[in-house]
């Protein structure tokens, strides 16, 4: 749907946009531009959102960004730009709202980083550190392989998927904030 463009992996946009303008093809170098500028005001915006009303609340905007993504998506002209802004924009948003997991700096957009925190913890045998870093490189692994397959099957309606399972976070995140528990804001979005 977005022509090979990544949605969460900007150093792989970056390296595209340099061979773009190396080898003369200004044109070609646009959707990465849009891509990064995207990325970086929905990280910015989605962190502005975590510390003034909550991680809920920028999961919610995930999904509400995703409905629009798959509505689009599904149609059968080609909003280029606008489906790029709305894939890269939900990725931004989640990047802020998810920094950590089972209390483990965690990017929701990179590999290398992870597999490497995860070795580190290996070497170190810290195992339990690296028990949970490897659920979340299979996470990523197999979310790779359902959202691939799911596209190819269902094209952008495949995102339901995911979107019931951000709106089930919200929910149940909904949950704790009514039963008295404070909102936890998350500080240092990448």
């Amino acid at each position: 749907m977005l022509r090979h463009l990544f949605v969460g992996h900007m150093t792989g946009n970056t390296a595209r946009f340099g061979v773009a303008i190396g080898h003369g093809h200004l044109g070609a170098a646009v959707p990465y531009v849009v891509a990064g500028a995207t990325f970086v005001l929905a990280v910015a915006g989605g962190t502005v959102l975590c510390e003034t009303a909550g991680r809920t609340a920028v999961l919610a905007a995930e999904a509400a960004v995703l409905v629009a993504l798959m509505t689009i998506g599904g149609a059968t002209q080609d909003p280029y730009y606008l489906l790029v802004v709305l894939a890269v924009g939900a990725m931004g948003l989640q990047a802020a709202a998810l920094t950590q997991v089972g209390g483990e700096r965690v990017r929701t957009t990179y590999i290398s980083g992870l597999l490497t925190n995860m070795t580190q913890a290996l070497v170190a045998r810290e195992m339990a550190r690296a028990r949970l870093l490897a659920a979340v490189f299979v996470c990523f692994m197999v979310g790779g392989v359902a959202g691939s397959f799911g596209q190819h099957v269902a094209k952008a309606w495949a995102l339901a998927v995911p979107i019931a399972l951000l709106l089930a976070c919200v929910a149940l995140s909904g949950r704790g904030a009514a039963s008295g528990e404070a909102p936890r804001v998350v500080r240092g979005a990448s």
